[in-house]
């Protein structure tokens, strides 16, 4: 057997295997391309909130998260949205959910009339549901494992199938030909050929991306050793403190450290921790809703801590910090989104015309 007949047989039984994997990633990823507008608008309690509102304080958004949820008295992290309208924040570990890596509630608040609107567990709503089955095939740790090596073997899945229809010189044309009119045999390989072909560049994107993401702890050592990543504060001496400043004077402390950037969480003080934790974006960052600024400060005094500013990060973080918002497009705005979405169609349609053409090789063999 030849190499290229060995390699071609290879990248068969992978893509019918693996290739599963990548189609369910490619129709998840679709919907968390808009995940959260989707989630907004298949709940009239978040739509029935104007857009453009803002809450004339966070403090006060604060106080109505913690009458609603009394007994809730760890950290709470709100999200300062970017347009205005309502306000989500998430309480990291709710009892119902304390044994999973990442399950928080999640509540909706209404910034003018400072109500509740909406609360719902992670994982128990369509979005997140689909989240997780995207991310860790719902079943956390292990299936971290899995998603990071579908990833790795996509990358070798692509790279043979590009070797394998590499052209000789003058026939580029011609090998991404589909002929007239449609045959059984011929057809699907064409079309599995040139999608492949296409596609190739989104799909390594998203197989790098999805395993460094999935599996961070592979390559940290290889990320270090390149530059040093960034290590946060160590807090553990703020845990207890006796009293702390409004969230809205918090705030005013981490926008004098940035002045130029916008706030999008406030991460607030509570049982076992005694500090705030502002996270901002400046418009240089790739990602404007997850941003890497961030300032740490004393809940009781507002002395600032330590600061995270992306600007003066090392070149292992700059490659951390773009993983999230090129895997989703975030990076490259709403064209990147939408970007994103419709190349998530790329491993439904490889599956399809590769399982057709295995069948029909199946049947002829």
């Amino acid at each position: 057997m030849s190499m290229k007949n060995g390699l071609r047989r290879l990248h068969r039984w992978v893509g019918l295997t693996v290739g599963g994997f990548l189609l369910l990633l490619g129709l998840t990823g679709i919907v968390l391309s808009f995940y959260v507008e989707i989630d907004a608008l298949s709940h009239p309690s978040l739509r029935a909130v104007p857009d453009q509102t803002i809450p004339a304080s966070y403090e006060a958004v604060y106080q109505t998260l913690r009458h609603a949820e009394p007994d809730r008295t760890g950290r709470w992290r709100i999200e300062v949205p970017k347009t205005g309208g309502v306000i989500s924040a998430r309480y990291y570990k709710p009892v119902e959910t304390e044994d999973r890596a990442f399950a928080p509630l999640i509540v909706w608040v209404d910034p003018t009339r400072m109500e509740v609107v909406r609360s719902a567990l992670w994982g128990r709503f369509f979005v997140t549901f689909v989240y997780d089955l995207h991310y860790h095939l719902l079943i956390d740790g292990p299936g971290k494992v899995v998603i990071a090596s579908v990833g790795l073997i996509g990358v070798g899945l692509i790279l043979s199938g590009l070797w394998l229809w590499w052209p000789r010189k003058g026939r580029l044309k011609a090998s991404l030909k589909i002929h007239q009119p449609f045959h059984w045999t011929r057809t699907p390989f064409e079309w599995h050929r040139l999608l492949g072909v296409v596609g190739a560049a989104f799909l390594l994107i998203f197989c790098v991306t999805g395993s460094l993401l999935a599996a961070p702890e592979w390559f940290r050592p290889g990320l270090n050793a390149l530059a040093p990543t960034f290590k946060a504060p160590d807090l553990t001496p703020y845990a207890q403190v006796p009293m702390r400043i409004s969230v809205d004077q918090a705030m005013k402390v981490a926008s004098d450290v940035f002045p130029t950037a916008r706030i999008r969480w406030i991460e607030t003080p509570g049982k076992g921790a005694g500090t705030y934790r502002i996270i901002m974006a400046q418009r240089f960052e790739p990602s404007q809703r997850f941003p890497r600024t961030t300032v740490w400060l004393r809940a009781d005094t507002g002395e600032v801590i330590a600061t995270r500013n992306p600007a003066h990060d090392s070149a292992s973080d700059i490659i951390l910090n773009w993983l999230h918002p090129l895997h989703t497009g975030e990076a490259f705005g709403i064209i990147g989104r939408l970007v994103v979405m419709f190349a998530g169609l790329f491993p439904i349609f490889l599956f399809a015309t590769g399982l057709t053409r295995y069948l029909i090789w199946r049947r002829n063999a």
